[in-house]
Parts: C-alpha cells; structure tokens; sequence
C-alpha cells in the first residue's frame, strides 16, 4: 500500500532486491544443520566439522538445528547471496552464527510461518583479533537486509545481537 511504500522510500536504502523473498525451488541450494555436522545439496558449499560456507551467489534455504555451528557468507563482492531460513536453530559457543564475512549484499528471509533462532556464547574466538570480529550472534561485513512473514530470535550472549559494517 501507499503508506508502506512511502515509508520504505524514507529510508532511503532500500532497493526492490531487499524485499526480495521468493526464490526458485528448482535452482535453491539447501543447508541442513544437525548435530552430527552440516550437509548441502551442492557443491558452491563448503563444510568443514560444522561450519557451512557459502562461496556462490544464490538462494539458499537455511534448515534444521545444531548446538554448535556456524554459517559464513564468504563469496564474491560483486554478488548477491539470499539466505532463506525455515525452521533453523543455530547456537555457535565459539563465533557468530550467521557471519557474513564478503558479498555485495545478503537478504535473509524469515520463510513465512517459520520459528528460527541464533544464539552464541559467552566466549567468542575472533577470526581477526586486532578488529575484534566477528563480535555479535548475527554479524556482517557487508549490507544485509533481514524481511518476511517468519520470527526470529536473537540470543546474544557475548556482545550485540545483529551488526552490520555496512548498511
């Protein structure tokens, strides 16, 4: 409606891209979470123990629950990644959750009708000890843009909650 779009308009820096919440169930790359590790449907991710990393532009629907793990966004500067969580529960008792370590933009959407949650530790081990990050439960280097019908809930523990370097 007209009131929605003027406020959207004040803000400023907002694009069409970071209402962006459909995606294409044929070309969508799943990241399932479990205590027992991570797997994906595709190779543009990589795993190692329980940390999933995203290299490639893309969707990627975000599922399932693990007491210790971590997603990193680590592509292309020139590239969007669109994060789709459905139902994830991810605790990290090292880092950030959600890191967003390179990409022109990350839009995460909060799949409609989804409960998903972050949390992270007390005790953080720094990927950059002189810059002291990644410092919050949800950080990102780059703009991100967090939209949807979907809930989520931010545990931080060690410092902020979300944070963004960018916009």
């Amino acid at each position: 409606d007209a009131t929605n779009s003027a406020n959207i308009d004040n803000l400023g820096e907002l694009t069409d891209k970071d209402l962006l919440t459909d995606y294409d169930n044929s070309d969508v790359t799943t990241i399932t979470f479990s205590d027992n590790g991570v797997s994906s449907t595709d190779n543009s991710v990589s795993i190692s123990g329980s940390t999933a990393t995203i290299t490639q532009k893309g969707d990627y629907i975000i599922t399932g629950t693990t007491s210790d793990g971590q997603l990193i966004v680590d592509s292309d500067k020139e590239k969007d990644v669109h994060l789709i969580l459905d139902n994830a529960s991810i605790t990290s008792k090292s880092s950030a959750p959600i890191y967003i370590k390179s990409a022109d933009k990350v839009i995460i959407t909060l799949k409609d009708g989804t409960s998903n949650y972050l949390s992270d530790s007390k005790d953080f081990t720094y990927e950059s000890a002189a810059d002291k990050e990644p410092n919050a439960t949800l950080f990102s280097k780059d703009s991100v843009t967090i939209n949807g019908e979907g809930s989520l809930t931010v545990i931080a523990n060690f410092n902020n909650g979300i944070q963004s370097k960018d916009h």
